[in-house]
């Protein structure tokens, strides 16, 4: 009886075994993704924050200076350059601000005693990325000099994003500001396209800081990608 007992009982705790195995592998697969998540995540608030802070305090982006002091006052930024910059950077970030590693796009909003809007302006990335991995929205007050005697209360959002589009983007216009030469390992989901200082990935495109030569298509698909600067251009090879 004892031996018919062992021979029912070995395949069933064998059976139970490896279900076990399988199920605490796939748990602890499945946390490790999500704390991956929620770390790709608390980077995007940082990064957010961060972006609004330094587009808000530094006299290279909106900050307001000040003629005698030659200093620049917390969250007060000028109308004369929010103006400028919702002109200037249609399509892309400023580079007072460019993050290499996500993409965004700010709006500014004069709110009135209410809290209605009066008028708004904005600026940065035009496309992101179709298929996003994260994406963050956070804003921040902000007051709006237009001169001494006229500042009026506004806010300042940002939404910014992580995907295939913002990261190659990003690569290629850390080659250019930096001057130098650099190599990424990528894994691509969809097709990417390259004309001139164009970068488009399912028909959402980001304007890049240098023309790219050597290379105008990458098919889905593991690659590393070379890319060095010269010239005022890049040409990449994979």
């Amino acid at each position: 009886m004892k031996g018919q007992l062992s021979y029912v009982i070995k395949p069933i705790m064998l059976i139970v075994t490896i279900i076990l195995v399988i199920f605490f592998t796939f748990s602890f697969y499945g946390s490790t993704i999500e704390e991956k998540r929620r770390e790709k995540s608390l980077d995007l608030t940082a990064m957010a924050t961060n972006v609004l802070l330094i587009l808000a305090n530094s006299e290279d982006c909106l900050a307001y200076q000040a003629p005698i002091t030659q200093g620049a006052y917390a969250n007060i930024i000028s109308i004369e350059k929010i103006e400028e910059f919702s002109e200037k950077y249609k399509e892309e970030e400023p580079e007072c601000a460019r993050s290499f590693d996500f993409g965004w796009r700010v709006n500014i909003s004069e709110i009135d005693l209410n809290g209605n809007v009066v008028k708004s302006w904005s600026f940065g990335a035009k496309d992101f990325s179709h298929d996003k991995k994260e994406e963050i929205n956070f804003w921040i007050p902000v007051a709006i000099r237009y001169d001494s005697k006229d500042i009026r209360p506004g806010k300042m959002q940002i939404k910014i994003v992580y995907g295939e589009l913002e990261s190659i983007a990003g690569f290629f216009d850390m080659v250019c500001k930096t001057k130098t030469s650099k190599k990424i390992e990528i894994s691509l989901e969809d097709d990417v396209k390259i004309q001139n200082d164009k970068i488009c990935i399912n028909n959402r495109c980001r304007r890049l800081y240098c023309n790219v030569t050597g290379i105008n298509e990458i098919k889905r698909g593991e690659y590393i990608l070379s890319a060095s600067y010269s010239q005022g251009k890049i040409f990449v090879t994979k």
